[in-house]
């Protein structure tokens, strides 16, 4: 079993493994090992023990798969392939389990929604591979600021990002969306037909709650799309409520 577990992280998973068989059941699961060459492999691995006639464990039997190609699309299924953030249908999964992390520890959790202003009008104007390009960068500055455990970036359609994070109180989370705003309008990515602003700019509405006062996950969703309409009225601008 040591053998195929070479990952130094996985050492509570080999003896948790060797517990499981030690009483005579079988283990199933995914474990990650590292190759020859360094690269991430992941083996689906069978061990179960063989029998004697007197009952007693006399050998055990390993079966063993490479699945390094399932867990790629694994992954690919939960990501945006343009921006390589999380894509709608992991939103719903995580927003339901940071709810759940919020209220347990009684803490704030924070549902941004942000849209990119006069987005049609931008491809419109300068074509949709620029459009696209856009979106990467928008992205990238997502990604270079929220970059803690518990932060989470997600497209959720079209030009709209969500993001879903963790804060001290209502005046935080206005100072990081606010940074992003000022981040995103930094880019100097010219937009002729923005009528706030010569470069491209961001809307972004948000709600903060804490504890037993966060919503439930379809509620949550809607208020933070409200406070996204608020906060279109004026544009390039923040809004949280």
């Amino acid at each position: 079993c040591d053998f195929f577990i070479n990952a130094d992280d996985q050492k509570d998973l080999f003896n948790h493994i060797c517990r499981i068989i030690d009483t005579g059941c079988e283990w199933k699961g995914d474990i990650r090992r590292i190759d020859g060459s360094g690269e991430t492999r992941w083996i689906s691995q069978t061990i179960h023990p063989v029998f004697d006639e007197n009952s007693k464990i006399s050998s055990y039997r390993h079966i063993i798969n490479d699945v390094t190609d399932r867990k790629a699309l694994e992954e690919l299924s939960v990501t945006d392939k343009l921006t390589s953030l999380f894509n709608r249908r992991y939103f719903d999964d995580v927003i339901e389990r940071e709810i759940r992390q919020a209220r347990r520890s009684e803490s704030y959790l924070t549902l941004a929604i942000m849209d990119i202003d006069y987005f049609k009008r931008y491809n419109d104007q300068y074509g949709h591979p620029a459009g696209d390009e856009v979106m990467v960068k928008v992205s990238e500055v997502l990604m270079k600021i929220l970059k803690r455990p518990d932060d989470y970036l997600f497209r959720v359609g079209g030009e709209e990002f969500g993001i879903i994070f963790s804060v001290t109180d209502r005046k935080d989370s206005y100072n990081l969306l606010e940074k992003i705003r000022k981040e995103i309008e930094l880019l100097g990515i010219e937009h002729a037909d923005n009528d706030v602003s010569p470069y491209l700019t961001v809307s972004i509405g948000a709600r903060v709650y804490k504890s037993s006062d966060i919503p439930d996950q379809s509620q949550f969703y809607i208020l933070a799309d409200q406070s996204l309409y608020e906060a279109k009225k004026k544009r390039n601008n923040v809004v949280v409520l």
